[in-house]
């Protein structure tokens, strides 16, 4: 069996934090919902470093006569998607917010919904959702799933009325979540 085995349901989980240090945000949340201990979903991130080519940084100590792996601190999207391929879970975009290229023209937002989650095209106030506003305006439907946001430089993890990220330590309620006020750039769905 594989130290990487995709969990029955996408729940959110307590983090269980067995470094001694600290964490961020990458690791958190997919340590949340996989239930896997942030030493390995740092295991997993540093695979797909290695597999897309980027050095992985350690340090020599003399004194134990191991490597010494440096903490997981910055996770692009891509690194988090293939973190999680791990376990076999999918992450897939379903609102993604960022600026053009150019930086001539404002902020395009492009909505996907190839599930039917009763996702309006035009939602009011594009590009302007605070996390507070895009959890209000969520589809029954939509409630029902684990969605990985991105607000602005930090991943958080919602499901239903729960939400997860580095500040809380694990699943607490919507309405006790720190950082409402952070603007969306991207929300992923899992499955």
């Amino acid at each position: 069996m594989s130290i990487y085995s995709k969990p029955a349901e996408l729940t959110l989980k307590p983090i269980r934090n067995n470094t001694g240090r600290g964490y961020y945000c990458g690791p958190a949340v997919i340590a949340s919902i996989t239930g896997a201990a942030i030493s390995k979903v740092e295991e997993a991130i540093r695979k797909g470093r290695r597999m897309a080519g980027r050095s992985v940084r350690s340090q020599y100590t003399a004194a134990t006569g191991h490597r010494r792996r440096y903490q997981i601190r910055g996770t692009g999207t891509h690194e988090v998607r293939r973190a999680f391929v791990c376990w076999g879970i999918y992450m897939n975009p379903l609102l993604i917010h960022d600026r053009p290229a150019d930086r001539a023209t404002p902020f395009v937002t492009s909505l996907r919904d190839p599930a039917g989650y009763g996702l309006k095209v035009k939602w009011p106030g594009a590009g302007k959702w605070t996390l507070a506003k895009f959890l209000d305006m969520r589809t029954d439907r939509l409630r029902k799933e684990t969605l990985i946001v991105e607000v602005t430089g930090h991943w958080i993890a919602v499901r239903g009325g729960q939400f997860v990220d580095t500040k809380s330590g694990g699943p607490c309620h919507i309405q006790d979540a720190p950082g409402r006020r952070a603007k969306v750039q991207a929300v992923h769905i899992l499955h």
